[in-house]
């Protein structure tokens, strides 16, 4: 391992060493995790792989996420609409109306799901090579 368990915390935090130093300690981790092969080969990294391409696409696209929140908090979505007779006790109400900007912050909060889901592969897959790696005889 190249890098200390409080490295593998800490690295998370730091300002652009968070877009590569944890992607690393991923890759060491990855690499004692895989049980030995006869050739020196490792598991495949796919999983790995995307797993860090969707962090990384997430990590610098949610500025877009917030910003795209608070222009639609901030505009003047109310849409006020009349039942058209009288007499009844509700003749006004007010809807939200989405626009432009608000689906756009929909989707791209939408496009968080893919990081939820490779995670979720990706663990999954860390956990059974480790289950078999400690099964494994020691060479």
């Amino acid at each position: 391992m190249r890098y200390s368990p409080a490295m593998a915390v800490g690295s998370w935090l730091i300002p652009f060493g968070n877009l590569y130093l944890p992607k690393q300690i991923a890759d060491d981790v990855w690499h004692a995790s895989s049980p030995p092969s006869p050739t020196g080969a490792t598991a495949p990294r796919t999983r790995l792989n995307i797993w860090w391409g969707c962090w990384v696409f997430t990590m610098l696209t949610s500025p877009l996420y917030y910003w795209e929140a608070i222009v639609w908090a901030d505009a003047d979505n109310l849409k006020s609409e009349s039942s058209g007779t009288s007499g009844v006790d509700y003749d006004w109400w007010y809807t939200h109306e989405l626009g432009t900007t608000g689906w756009l912050a929909v989707t791209l909060h939408l496009l968080v799901v893919p990081i939820v889901v490779a995670t979720a592969l990706y663990v999954s897959r860390l956990t059974t090579l480790q289950q078999a790696h400690r099964g494994s005889p020691k060479t």
